[in-house]
């Protein structure tokens, strides 16, 4: 291979034949061999022969998350995760045998979400189905299944409400507040990025989540947050909040020996 040998010498057999198992890494490889003679047979060697070598197709596997319950027509974020992060590819959601919405793209950590609602009360089975890319095979998820309701006709419509900043410096965090009006017996809030989702839900406190966020990249990101509803509360989706992010100010050059004129005074 090249200049490296591939294992020990190999006898011949009657018809001038020999033959070898190896494995190769990924890559071109010139492959030669060199016969050493014997009695009145000179030696000899072969031309190169290329062999191109392609990485190994790696498994993965695709699960999904979201909540166990719904309430018919409300919002439900479903949350998917490839193992290992792939360099590529898409999940396409499926409810049963349907397709939800089309295929979402994976981020760098191999997730991806999708916002849903169902019109039907009852049992959902939700599958992810990963497309593949080069070098990954496709998968897909053990099914989760999301048990749909009806709303109740006693259920209390509920308003969602998000108090962010207008700004914020990339790397440090921020506080995002979402307020739940009349104030529920339970449920949690999702934060939400476009749609990413920000961290886990969050579970309310007197009508209130809070979460504490650093912002990793510049640029304008829209905020929203959706409550999930609890028994006897509708869920709500609050208005998109837009927070700038700049890149982070140096502080200057410090002055804390004070200026000449402050330490001899000016007249």
């Amino acid at each position: 291979n090249g200049t490296t040998d591939l294992g020990g010498p190999v006898d011949l057999d009657a018809q001038g034949n020999a033959s070898i198992a190896v494995p190769l890494a990924a890559g071109n490889h010139a492959i030669t061999a060199v016969f050493t003679g014997f009695n009145e047979h000179q030696g000899s060697t072969s031309a190169a022969h290329n062999v191109a070598v392609t990485p190994a197709n790696v498994a993965t596997t695709t699960s999904v998350t979201g909540p166990a319950t719904a309430v018919e027509g409300a919002d439900v974020v479903l949350n998917v995760q490839v193992s290992p992060a792939p360099s590529g590819g898409t999940v396409q959601f499926k409810n049963g045998a349907n397709n939800i919405g089309g295929p979402v793209t994976l981020d760098s950590e191999g997730k991806g979400s999708i916002t849903q609602q169902f019109a039907t009360a009852g049992a959902q089975s939700i599958t992810a189905v990963y497309s593949g890319a080069a070098g990954f095979i496709t998968s897909t998820s053990d099914a989760h299944t999301v048990t749909v309701s009806a709303p109740a006709e006693t259920d209390v419509a509920t308003t969602t409400v998000l108090t962010v900043p207008a700004t914020a410096t990339k790397g440090a965090a921020v506080n995002l507040v979402a307020t739940v009006s009349p104030d529920p017996a339970g449920g949690t809030v999702q934060f939400m990025d476009g749609t990413t989702p920000i961290g886990a839900p969050v579970a309310l406190m007197n009508g209130k989540a809070t979460r504490s966020h650093p912002f990793a990249t510049t640029g304008a990101h829209e905020i929203t947050a959706i409550y999930s509803g609890a028994p006897g509360y509708l869920t709500s989706t609050a208005e998109v909040a837009t927070v700038t992010v700049d890149e982070p100010v140096d502080g200057g050059t410090s002055s804390a020996g004070g200026s000449l004129g402050s330490l001899f005074g000016s007249s």
